[in-house]
């Protein structure tokens, strides 16, 4: 029975502390033994991470997809006064037919709390543009996603979801080595210059305020766009520049093979 997984991994990238060091994985086979349960929620979580539909990486060329019957809450509980900064890497891309059938829902707090969004259940956000208008910040230190689908398969994306752990800075500074955001919220220095916005205003990324690298931008938003992707259009990209690859070394075998060819006819024709 074919899987897909709603996915927590803690996120910190290009090898700074944490980088997907802690990942909870909830498979439909065994949803009751997972979901809404202390046994993997609350999970304590700090700098940032992702939660998103996906599906299993077994099945590494399906890009698209995400589960069935899925009833799922997460949990997440950052430091006291600390609260979370939400984003939505891509559009959110669940099936919908007269209404929301499948859905996700951010509680700002636990499950039984307010939605964090007016309009509660989230279905369907079709442009990046849509998904930005989203990004809001809880006014505690405990959110809760939760996802539901019906039993109808569908070939939607779903959606994925960033998280980030911020506090407000005390007299205008922040604590140890933190970085100061330009809206006013300190992040983990290790999220700095790791092509993601924590912040919100993108001050974490600025070549100048926070000392990133100074590449070209076609780079910046090149690994910029790879990083919203899901796991599974991740890997088919992967799995497409390999196979373009390894066509480019056969070719190239081909034409050395034809060139050598042509040459040992020419020393060996008789003068």
């Amino acid at each position: 029975m074919e899987r897909v997984w709603l996915v927590l991994a803690i996120f910190a990238a290009f090898g700074t502390r944490g980088t997907y060091e802690d990942i909870i994985t909830i498979p439909k086979g065994v949803i009751d033994d997972h979901c809404n349960q202390t046994v993997s929620n609350p999970q304590d979580v700090e700098d940032a991470g992702y939660v998103q539909t996906q599906t299993d990486l077994t099945d590494f060329l399906r890009v698209v997809g995400y589960d069935d019957n899925a009833d799922c809450s997460i949990t997440l509980v950052a430091p006291a006064n600390h609260k979370f900064l939400i984003q939505w890497t891509q559009p959110i891309d669940f099936e919908y037919a007269n209404g929301c059938q499948d859905w996700v829902r951010v509680h700002d707090g636990y499950e039984n709390d307010t939605s964090l969004y007016d309009m509660g259940e989230l279905c369907i956000f079709s442009s990046v543009e849509a998904t930005d208008n989203l990004t809001k910040a809880t006014t505690g230190n405990v959110v809760t996603v939760t996802v539901h689908t019906d039993s109808t398969a569908s070939d939607n994306k779903g959606f994925k979801l960033l998280y980030t752990v911020f506090y407000d800075p005390e007299n205008g500074s922040c604590s140890g080595t933190d970085y100061l955001c330009s809206n006013d919220r300190c992040v983990s220095e290790s999220l700095k210059c790791d092509f993601q916005n924590h912040c919100g205003d993108n001050s974490d990324e600025s070549k100048t305020l926070a000392s990133c690298p100074d590449l070209p931008d076609v780079i910046i938003n090149f690994i910029t766009n790879v990083l919203k992707l899901s796991v599974g259009a991740f890997i088919g990209i992967c799995v497409a520049i390999g196979l373009v690859l390894i066509l480019i070394i056969v070719l190239c075998i081909s034409c050395c093979c034809k060139c050598c060819g042509c040459c040992q006819s020419t020393r060996a024709a008789p003068v």
